[in-house]
């Protein structure tokens, strides 16, 4: 999604000193939350003069905005990179190697980025985050589907994209308690075992093409 009150830099040196900018605000969101961000302390922080930042970003929630546009780039590029990695996969992978190449790339990055979780319920224009939001959900689900064509050969494409629902869901839903790494790891054995019946599941089911025979 454009963001209209951003001015995109043509230089590499502008391109630079917007990244430094950005930089400093996520750091700032990951302390202060977004409640706390302040323009000012942007700039301090990035070594900037206060009014250098609408240069860039002509308000606080523009800023914010490109920020988060930063992070869903960054998030879908890491989705897309591991997706491709298991489609070059000769041999369907287990389901452990599955969630290695996929899911626990996905994990990592949520975890690692809590700004962008602040960003995501606390953010100014939130209409425009959740339909952002929603955008990037669609796209890692038609991926996690994708992928799971090797894991699951056999598996419909109606029930592909389910399960990949089913597991960005429950990804996500281990993020909210990164406090409890014993819980991480069974939220992590819950999928493992969730892609292991999915595949004997699926194995086990007659041939649509073929029928049974007596």
């Amino acid at each position: 999604m454009a963001n209209r009150g951003v001015i995109k830099p043509k230089q590499e040196r502008s391109r630079m000193r917007v990244s430094a900018l950005l930089d400093a605000a996520e750091e700032l969101v990951e302390e202060l939350g977004v409640e706390g961000f302040a323009m000012s302390e942007v700039a301090r922080r990035a070594g900037a003069a206060h009014g250098s930042l609408y240069r860039y970003f002509e308000s606080r929630e523009a800023l914010l905005a490109a920020l988060h546009e930063r992070q869903i780039s960054q998030l879908e590029a890491a989705v897309i990179e591991a997706s491709e990695k298991l489609s070059l996969t000769q041999v369907a992978p287990s389901a452990r190697e599955f969630l290695d190449a996929f899911l626990d790339p996905l994990r990592d990055f949520l975890i690692r980025n809590r700004s962008y979780r602040l960003l995501r319920i606390g953010m100014p224009g939130a209409w425009q985050v959740a339909s952002s939001e929603a955008e990037l959900d669609a796209r890692v689900i038609a991926e996690l589907a994708h992928a799971l064509k090797n894991l699951v050969p056999g598996l419909e494409e109606e029930r592909r994209l389910l399960a990949a629902t089913l597991l960005l869901s429950l990804t996500d839903s281990t993020i909210i308690v990164e406090h409890r790494p014993e819980v991480q790891r069974e939220g992590r054995r819950v999928l493992e075992l969730y892609l292991e019946d999915l595949v004997s599941n699926v194995s086990c089911e007659p041939s649509r093409t073929g029928g049974t025979t007596s």
